[in-house]
């Protein structure tokens, strides 16, 4: 969880929060 953590404040200063939110809904639907 911790490195899922860590890459979500990674990519959050570089990507929009909403596409953020549609990686992780596809990665917990997969």
């Amino acid at each position: 969880m911790s490195e899922l953590c860590r890459f979500i404040h990674a990519e959050k200063a570089n990507y929009p929060i909403v596409l953020l939110c549609r990686v992780l809904h596809v990665a917990r639907s997969s």
